[in-house]
């Protein structure tokens, strides 16, 4: 019953303090509601996980829409500020157009030119790439690269697109017409730089 060794017990995380006078039923209880107290916050660091898991997989959806809406001049300013400034701070833009010789492109054949430009761009810039992301927009391609910082990276971006579009002519036989910014735009000057 010493209030300094039940103080010093709660300082290193005490669930209770009984005294040994309370008897065995007390102990009992004090275990079951420990035991309680560790499953609830287990299921609640469980769920907090689960919600951490699905909203890192939402973010590249919700970006997607909100670069694709800025693209076309929607206003997004209430959305801007949902998602974090860092992520969109430096950011270049890459606008091709990819066509067929004889009709149309096939799904397949979209698919592989957007992973295609994604894939040797982020195999070359590695650390300097924040991330990337790409929409299809009146049969245009729109990439998007996000950089680490504001290094000028426009000509290194130019030959990486150089090397995909060789890639893609020699194995696909698919003409990609493109232009890169020559220099990173700023999230909400997009759509002019688009356009």
């Amino acid at each position: 019953d010493d209030f300094n060794f039940a103080y010093e017990a709660f300082q290193q995380n005490a669930m209770h303090y009984i005294l040994k006078t309370e008897g065995d039923e007390k102990i009992l209880q004090a275990i079951e509601e420990g035991i309680d107290k560790i499953v609830n916050r287990r299921h609640m660091l469980a769920r907090i996980r689960d919600a951490e898991q699905r909203y890192t997989q939402m973010v590249p959806a919700y970006r997607r829409q909100l670069l694709t809406q800025l693209l076309l001049g929607e206003n997004t300013t209430s959305n801007l500020l949902e998602l974090s400034r860092d992520s969109f701070e430096y950011i270049y833009v890459v606008i091709a157009r990819c066509d067929a010789h004889h009709g149309s492109i096939s799904a397949c054949h979209k698919l592989v030119a957007q992973s295609t430009v994604e894939r040797t761009v982020a195999e070359s810039l590695n650390d300097a790439l924040l991330w990337s992301d790409s929409v299809l927009l009146d049969n245009n391609y729109v990439w998007f690269f996000s950089m680490r910082d504001n290094r000028e990276c426009a000509s290194s971006l130019f030959q990486l697109m150089r090397k995909a579009r060789s890639h893609l002519e020699s194995q696909l036989a698919l003409p990609l017409f493109f232009v890169v910014a020559d220099h990173s735009v700023e999230i909400s000057q997009l759509h002019t730089k688009y356009l």
